[in-house]
């Protein structure tokens, strides 16, 4: 706490020093907290994951948002894991929630991709792709989608150029060796 602010705190009638102090601890405590119930919760669904249990990943995910709404990284687990369960529409919508906020967000814009692709609506997750790749235009997991889409459009020479890109950045790229083959 800055001295004049510390002044100003003290200074106001019915607030003691040790008052001052104990609000602020208690406000470091509170902050405390919440960064760790932050991180515990997506440990838990991170564990969830890898464990296949997508439902409870989903549940801890649900109950983040209802104590914390305008969660971001809830809302992009949220987004994941419906998409994994098929249910895509709603994570395709999860996805743009994120996207209007944070539109730069190349994590987010290939997990749309994927989920418009599932979809069939390819030539959608090819526009969003070709923002993602704006961004981040070495990165081959961005190529290599992108290569992919452009193959199930027919746009074969483009795909082949693009699956070529991806093994500039990439040379173990399994995804572009087998598309070009």
């Amino acid at each position: 706490m800055k001295v004049s602010q510390h002044r100003f705190i003290h200074q106001r009638p019915g607030l003691s020093l040790r008052t001052v102090i104990a609000a602020s601890l208690l406000l470091g405590f509170v902050h405390l907290l919440g960064a760790q119930s932050t991180d515990d919760w997506q440990q838990q669904v991170r564990k969830d994951v890898e464990n296949q249990h997508i439902d409870a990943a989903l549940a801890i995910v649900d109950q983040r948002l209802a104590d914390a709404p305008e969660d971001l990284e809830a809302h992009g687990w949220r987004g994941r894991l419906l998409a994994w369960k098929g249910r895509w529409s709603e994570g395709e919508a999860e996805y743009k929630r994120i996207l209007d906020k944070i539109p730069n967000d190349t994590d987010m814009l290939t997990g749309l991709s994927d989920v418009l692709l599932w979809q069939k609506k390819y030539t959608e997750a090819l526009q969003t792709l070709d923002r993602a790749r704006k961004i981040s235009p070495s990165d081959p997991e961005i190529l290599s989608r992108r290569a992919r889409v452009l193959a199930l459009l027919g746009r074969t020479p483009e795909a082949r150029s693009e699956y070529q890109q991806t093994l500039l950045f990439d040379t173990q790229n399994t995804d572009a060796r087998t598309g070009l083959d």
